[in-house]
């Protein structure tokens, strides 16, 4: 109620706009999502913050795709979760930024 306008404003502004979100910042989507001029979604898993529930936030993923944003995502991933994120996800808009911990040892 407070924001929007701004944001509006602002996404007006530009021809490619990106929103970022946290995954404790999910509650947030659908108002997003409604936003217009809102092209692109970046979503930060934050799996180190202890909020990881892979079936919500491919389920967030999906929702945001099937909006007709682009999406944008930054987590750590085994290459199990990140072939099933890829194989769940279109991927027309689609970018992954991962790191695989076990790689980092």
């Amino acid at each position: 109620e407070h924001f929007a306008p701004h944001d509006r404003k602002v996404l007006q502004a530009f021809p490619h706009t990106v929103t970022h979100l946290h995954g404790v910042g999910l509650h947030l989507l659908d108002v997003l999502l409604d936003i217009p001029g809102l092209r692109t979604v970046e979503v930060n898993f934050d799996r180190e913050a202890g909020q990881w529930n892979k079936a919500f936030m491919r389920e967030a993923c999906r929702r945001i795709q099937a909006r007709g944003k682009s999406l944008l995502i930054d987590s750590e991933f085994s290459e199990q979760e990140f072939r099933e994120f890829c194989d769940a996800l279109a991927p027309a808009g689609l970018a992954i930024d991962y790191w695989n911990p076990a790689e980092r040892k």
